[in-house]
């Protein structure tokens, strides 16, 4: 790894797939939210009989937003990213927490966001753990 700064151009090719990825689970969870989740009409919808067929994945959807299952789902992927350092696992964390975030498990579901996004930046630098070229601790002068 060289210590060269990184040029503009260089750094927005890097970083714009992973805004666009961002800004697309973003409007995935908020179109969930505001389209099949909070309408009342649609929560009225559910409760007749017979059920329309949209509602059993719409209650499952709700009973995981209320549960905390996005953030609780974040959180062990994003532990699991860090133990193992399998990149797909961190960025399931990071999707999981944008998703949790928009759907009621701000709490976990920003702290499972925040670890993958640590483990994602590990891997993008090429940083697995301690050097062992390298002294630990203060040098002595």
């Amino acid at each position: 790894m060289s210590d060269a700064p990184i040029s503009r151009r260089a750094l927005l090719a890097v970083i714009r797939p992973w805004i666009a990825s961002a800004v697309v689970v973003l409007a995935l969870a908020l179109a969930v939210r505001f389209l099949v989740i909070e309408p009342r009409g649609i929560g009225i919808a559910c409760l007749g009989e017979p059920a329309p067929w949209w509602c059993g994945p719409r209650d499952l959807l709700v009973v995981i937003s209320r549960g905390g299952g996005w953030g609780v789902a974040s959180l062990g992927f994003s532990i699991l990213a860090l133990i193992t350092g399998w990149r797909p696992l961190a960025v399931l964390a990071c999707v999981l927490g944008l998703w949790g975030v928009v759907l009621y498990n701000a709490g976990a579901a920003a702290f499972g966001l925040l670890l993958g996004l640590l483990r994602l930046v590990r891997a993008d630098a090429g940083i697995s753990g301690p050097d062992p070229q390298r002294p630990q601790g203060r040098q002595q002068g």
